[in-house]
């Protein structure tokens, strides 16, 4: 195998066996604009088995700014020679508070054969080199939100300072800054690193993996530095994302492969907030959607909106793709916890475990305001403790309202004549909560998305009268007293059968329950 990848290599690499402690060279990368600047590398070892199924060959780097920065985030892929052939990128750094910058390379060899297997953190002290991911119109809460979520990033909040060079065409070569934009449009967010090998349409990038996505579709560009943005903590490029030139086809543990040519689909995302419309294209790679929708609406609601405190917002989410949906419901609180509800159904639908969705595009529409609608469940009662088929029973419910006071609903239901004799359950409940235990029956995509459109909203009343005996769910739907030939179809939910339901909208958010239990002669 090594022989056939020798000479596959060819005279321009140097595999990793051939590499000696004190062997001299230099390295390639971008520290402003487009133009490639070099660096000197000095070769201190060859850590062997360093990072799983893989070496590591440590090295001195010098030169330039290096020399008072340091290791510089957005260096991970900077091609290193020796004697003009290329050994590998630069992909880590070691020790946190070395004198000297130290660098980790991964070999060539090992990134143009990667193993398949899962990526795995380097042994020693040896770190990743971070990824800088450039999000602009952000605030620290936002930036918080992303990076709890998107952990595999060195997130930079940054001015607008590179939109205009969207449309400039720049083919990567090695030494190149590479960028991998997650989101195009009213604002642009994007990951940038370096090109280490270019061979005709093919690129490779980084030397280490940037999330371990394995198999994906990611847009590619070239990059262009402003500056560096020297740290004693943290160096690292400020730069911006140019034209979209093709795709990223995989991120694997020694790196990321591109092709040019190609260009990804993207997710097209309207989001309009009290009728004022933002637009967005976000990347398809279903790891990432959710959190950078929820990025985008947090960054939306504060432009749009207001920028702290609680609101109430009324939401109406369509996705459209290989399968389609729609949910609308009533929510209070902050923004944050509020844009977190909204995209948890739509992880949900997503990452279901019957079908892959496909999501083509996203439209979303939020009306505001500053006002808290929020009730809480106070008391519940009826007029009688013993009730007949036919009877109409009429209940009292008190909800304790934020700063509205109290708000009583009078409620009559009838009594249906398929209740037996026996004790009867009458309960109410939030819609919320409804929900909650009803997700759990689903067992179809289908049926989820069946389920999601007539599911109780967050400000409705949910009251049921329920007795003892079974209950199935099938397709999304509850069922009682079915046959005995159709019970195993469903799922069992209770021991309760439910004989009645009615649905009370309100004008707040409901939280809490009430039972009343009475008898049925």
């Amino acid at each position: 195998m090594m022989f056939l990848l020798l000479f596959l290599l060819g005279t321009d690499f140097m595999v990793v066996d051939d590499v000696k402690p004190g062997m001299t060279g230099y390295g390639l990368t971008v520290f402003q604009g487009t133009k490639i600047d070099t660096f000197q590398v000095k070769i201190i070892a060859v850590m062997k088995k360093e990072v799983i199924k893989g070496d590591v060959i440590l090295a001195e780097i010098s030169g330039g700014i290096i020399d008072t920065a340091g290791i510089i985030s957005g260096m991970s892929g900077s091609p290193v020679y020796i004697d003009g052939k290329l050994v590998g990128a630069l992909a880590y750094s070691y020790g946190a508070f070395a004198k000297k910058p130290l660098a980790g390379i991964t070999p060539i060899d090992e990134m143009l054969n990667p193993p398949s297997i899962g990526w795995m953190a380097p042994k020693g002290r040896f770190c990743q080199m971070q990824v800088p991911f450039y999000c602009y119109g952000l605030d620290d809460e936002i930036l918080h939100e992303l990076s709890e979520s998107i952990p595999c990033f060195n997130i930079f909040r940054v001015q607008d300072l590179g939109s205009g060079l969207l449309n400039d065409s720049i083919l990567p070569s090695p030494g190149s800054s590479l960028g991998i934009p997650l989101v195009v449009g009213d604002i642009n967010w994007f990951a940038v690193g370096t090109c280490t090998y270019k061979d005709g349409d093919k690129i490779l990038g980084f030397g280490h993996p940037m999330a371990s996505l394995g198999e994906t579709e990611l847009p590619m560009t070239a990059g262009y530095i402003y500056s560096i943005v020297p740290s004693s903590y943290n160096s690292y490029k400020l730069g911006a994302s140019t034209k979209i030139i093709g795709t990223i086809k995989n991120d694997n543990q020694r790196g990321i492969v591109g092709v040019i040519g190609k260009i990804p689909d993207m997710v097209e995302f309207s989001l309009f907030i009290n009728g004022k419309r933002f637009h967005y294209h976000i990347v398809k790679e279903r790891t990432f959607i959710p959190h950078l929708l929820h990025g985008l609406v947090l960054y939306s609601i504060y432009t749009g909106f207001k920028g702290s405190g609680d609101m109430t917002i009324s939401a109406n989410l369509e996705v459209n793709g290989t399968h389609s949906f729609h949910f609308e419901n009533l929510y209070t609180g902050t923004a944050q916890a509020i844009s977190k509800s909204i995209f948890e159904i739509f992880e949900f639908i997503q990452n279901n475990p019957f079908h892959k969705i496909d999501v083509a595009n996203i439209s979303l529409n939020l009306t505001t305001s500053e006002r808290i609608k929020l009730a809480k469940i106070d008391k519940f009662w009826s007029d009688k403790t013993q009730v007949k088929t036919g009877d109409t029973l009429n209940l009292l419910l008190s909800l304790s309202t934020y700063q509205e006071g109290l708000h009583t609903e009078r409620i009559s239901i009838p009594i249906p004549r398929w209740a037996q004799p026996g004790e009867l359950i009458v309960k109410v409940e939030s819609g919320s909560s409804v929900c909650s235990n009803e997700r759990a029956n689903l067992t179809t995509l289908d049926g989820l998305i069946v389920w999601l459109s007539r599911a109780p909203k967050n400000n409705e009343l949910v009251l049921r009268l329920s007795q003892k005996g079974k209950s199935s769910w099938i397709m999304g739907r509850k069922f009682t007293s079915l046959p005995p030939s159709m019970a195993p179809i469903g799922k069992d939910k209770e021991s309760m059968s439910e004989v009645f339901e009615k649905r009370i909208a309100t004008q707040w958010v409901i939280v809490g329950e009430g039972l009343i239990k009475l008898n049925v002669k």
